[in-house]
């Protein structure tokens, strides 16, 4: 068996580093036939025996991996919000499989895992200029049960005040049900996630208000939303209210000045939803929203996205430890409270001291979160930020905005009579939004099939690879750039590719 394992590890170090040294010149996506030959080959029951190790791996690197995308953590898989995997992350990752920690309950005095998680978060807050000390956060498996998390928050904590109003100032909805209070999510150019978790809590999706002014793709029309919040206190209904960082079709940001204040005035809770914007903080054009990231009540954020470690990982933040503790507290399975072990020092120095005492306080992770087993998501987003620091993901974030302001000029000076933007410079972020024009050449993208049509074929290339959407009723076409390893080179393929289709 140890020779068999050895010699698999070694065939998976060879295509590690063969993908390594070939990621930018791989295809996006597989191509139609090895799609088809994976499809024909696997079985559809469920094998009776044992094989050797030899031939799984086979199997795995034969017929499984040539049918998947290999080039999605490529730099110019510009589909959905995609981020790649730093090399520190990936490495890190190796080590997180291969260790197979179950990162739930807080051992100090047997693994440092819940330690590596705290300090992992702590950096992500220091490096936008987030006080880390004022926040609890905990590592998700995305943006998506981070909103589960926030809106979970918000919804015991605007029901809490409604029945207090009422006299019942011990209600706690993790034990006492949700009180027959009813909850409004009051949203902003929102991501479906938000709905989600609405529908997940029991909130109810048709509890999601749509409240975006006219004209703009993120901001709250001000006036309806203090009008829904005051009438939602003469209601006695509970108010939740989600800004976007940025919006998903046009990288837009809320204008966040103003609302946590406004939240506090009629006792809603504040979320913000920076699933890919989180990181915009280092850029000098979004710096000035740090104010109202600071004021939020909750904060969501993709590691899987910006910050470029592997799937899946997403981040939560919230200013009510308490708040979360009551939200995800386990039960009372003995195993599962907080092991706190005495560590006794020994002649330690001072540092060593204090690490030990913040070790020994930090709550676990299965209390803080969704999931009572975990992978150890930390490892892979430590390395990432320690190996890059602030100043390499600064420079990143620098080049992903440079490089979509790059296609957004290609669009507008070489290909103004076949495609024209949708999304303004001053909202682009690393989205750039498009659409085929009325006056394009080829007939094949004109029309209401036209985009999709453009999509199509600049995917079939397998060059780049972009996602439909629609915006406001208009079929359009969507490039997010989110890959580390994404540079102005790719800029010459995105044009060659454009040029061959459209001229």
């Amino acid at each position: 068996m140890t020779s068999a394992y050895n010699d698999a590890i070694d065939r998976i170090a060879a295509f590690a580093k063969r993908r390594h040294c070939e990621l930018a010149s791989l295809p996006t996506i597989p191509h139609r036939d090895e799609l088809d030959r994976a499809l024909s080959g696997l079985l559809r029951n469920v094998p009776i025996g044992p094989e050797p190790l030899s031939e799984t791996l086979d199997c795995l690197l034969g017929s499984i991996v040539p049918a998947l995308a290999q080039g999605q953590a490529g730099p110019r898989y510009f589909g959905f919000v995609t981020g790649g995997t730093t090399d520190a992350a990936q490495l890190a990752d190796f080590l997180t499989t291969l260790l197979d920690t179950n990162a739930a309950v807080n051992l100090p005095g047997a693994s440092i895992a819940t330690y590596v998680e705290d300090l992992a978060l702590r950096y992500v807050l220091q490096m936008v200029g987030l006080p880390p000390d004022v926040y609890q956060g905990i590592l998700t498996t995305g943006a998506t049960s981070a909103n589960i998390l926030g809106l979970g928050c918000g919804r015991n904590t605007v029901i809490r005040r409604v029945r207090a109003s009422e006299g019942e100032s011990d209600w706690d909805v993790s034990l006492d049900g949700l009180g027959g209070v009813d909850v409004d999510v009051f949203c902003a150019g929102a991501h479906v996630s938000v709905l989600k978790a609405a529908g997940v809590l029991g909130i109810g999706r048709r509890n999601c208000h749509d409240l975006t002014k006219d004209g703009t793709p993120a901001d709250f029309d001000r006036a309806k939303l203090e009008t829904r919040l005051r009438e939602n206190v003469e209601r006695r209904r509970g108010s939740i209210v989600v800004a976007s960082a940025g919006e998903v079709n046009t990288g837009a940001f809320t204008d966040l000045s103003g609302l946590s204040e406004l939240c506090q005035m009629y006792g809603a809770w504040f979320h913000v939803d920076a699933a890919f914007g989180y990181l915009a903080l280092l850029h000098p054009l979004f710096k000035h929203h740090l104010r109202g990231f600071s004021d939020a009540d909750s904060i969501t954020t993709d590691a899987h996205k910006q910050f470029n470690v592997p799937y899946d990982c997403g981040v939560f933040f919230t200013r009510s430890k308490r708040i979360l503790l009551d939200l995800c507290a386990s039960g009372p399975a003995a195993y599962l409270d907080d092991m706190h072990m005495t560590c006794h020092p020994i002649d330690e120095d001072e540092t060593l001291m204090v690490a030990r005492a913040l070790s020994a306080k930090l709550p676990s992770p299965l209390n803080l979160g969704l999931e009572n087993s975990r992978r150890c998501r930390a490892l892979p987003l430590f390395a990432s930020l320690t190996s890059l620091g602030v100043l390499g993901y600064s420079e990143l974030v620098e080049r992903q905005c440079g490089f979509a302001a790059a296609v957004a000029h290609m669009i507008r000076s070489d290909f103004a009579k076949e495609l024209y933007l949708i999304n303004s410079d001053q909202d682009m972020y690393i989205i750039v939004l498009f659409a085929p024009a009325r006056t394009c050449t080829n007939p094949r993208y004109r029309g209401k099939e036209g985009s999709g049509n453009f999509t199509d074929d600049i995917n079939a290339t397998r060059k780049l690879y972009l996602t439909k959407t629609n915006w406001r009723g208009t079929p359009a076409i969507r490039l997010a750039v989110s890959n580390w390893a994404t540079s102005m080179s790719d800029l010459t393929i995105v044009r060659q590719v454009f040029e061959k289709l459209l001229l």
